[in-house]
């Protein structure tokens, strides 16, 4: 028996039992769209935490005692340390530039002395760009003369780190359980659609029929179940998504990589569960 026959018996099939098989596709686009809005906002975080990686800077204030001799030690230090990527030494003169620059010189203008302090900013390297590996340097920092303050964003650093691991592991959590859904949903969706062909599947064996006569056009159904389900859900996730950008505009959608690889993943499972139901018809 051919593949493509039983493909067109499938979908004969599908459109004959309509009702059942659609209520089977929504069933499963439901249970995919929670499972694709948890991976649309992992990755647009891990969107956001890339690029606010790629802006990271660390910042170190020195004491406003700092003698020479102590910045060029620490200097020498910071281009030891193999998180450090580039450097740049910003004198009190050049910080108090940038300052009025900014601001404009009427809002220093009075002062007797320079408040600002000299300043290190440091590139770091992406591989280090962890809280672990920056707490680790910062605090090498703080040790060493002459310095005031480091500050490097731990504090959004670490929130959005914890936000995204969160998020993972609640889609993890959900993954779980729809995934087992879905070979559920589509094993009892076989398995009704083989009691309801019961008398033509009886048929075909009086007749001698081989198993892949009757048991190809369910496993075909089992595809199209996961195909449709997963199409569907990727139209609703499309319509969310739209609905969120227009408001905010950074959002990107999840790549075709994902979306393949979702797609493979339904397919096979939903090829388990129909394979599920079919095993005694396979074996009668």
């Amino acid at each position: 028996m051919s593949w493509g026959y039983s493909l067109k018996e499938a979908l004969a099939d599908f459109w004959q039992d309509k009702i059942t098989t659609m209520l089977a596709i929504v069933t499963i686009a439901f249970s995919l769209l929670v499972l694709n809005f948890f991976l649309l906002l992992i990755w647009n975080l891990n969107q956001i935490v890339k690029d606010f990686k790629k802006q990271f800077q660390i910042q170190i204030y020195l004491v406003a005692t700092a003698q020479p001799g102590e910045i060029a030690d620490l200097e020498a230090f910071l281009r030891t340390q193999p998180e450090v990527e580039n450097l740049k030494f910003v004198s009190q003169e050049e910080a108090l530039e940038e300052m009025e620059e900014f601001f404009g010189a009427d809002l220093l203008r009075g002062l007797d002395e320079n408040p600002l302090p000299g300043s290190f900013v440091l590139d770091i390297r992406e591989r280090f760009r962890i809280p672990r590996a920056l707490a680790g340097l910062a605090n090498r920092i703080k040790a060493r003369p002459g310095v005031e303050q480091v500050e490097y964003g731990k504090e959004s650093l670490d929130r959005l780190d914890s936000l995204f691991n969160t998020a993972v592991k609640v889609a993890l959590l959900f993954g779980g359980f729809i995934l087992v859904a879905i070979v559920l949903i589509v094993a009892n969706t076989i398995r009704l659609l083989i009691n309801l062909k019961r008398e033509t599947v009886r048929l075909y064996r009086l007749m001698g029929a081989r198993s892949g006569l009757v048991v190809l056009p369910f496993v075909w159904e089992s595809l199209i179940l996961g195909f449709f389900g997963t199409f569907l859900s990727l139209v609703l996730l499309w319509g969310i998504f739209r609905l969120f950008q227009i408001k905010l505009f950074s959002l990107v959608f999840l790549p075709y990589q994902v979306i393949f690889i979702m797609l493979g993943t339904v397919l096979l499972l939903s090829l388990v569960g129909g394979l599920i139901s079919l095993r005694r018809v396979a074996r009668a």
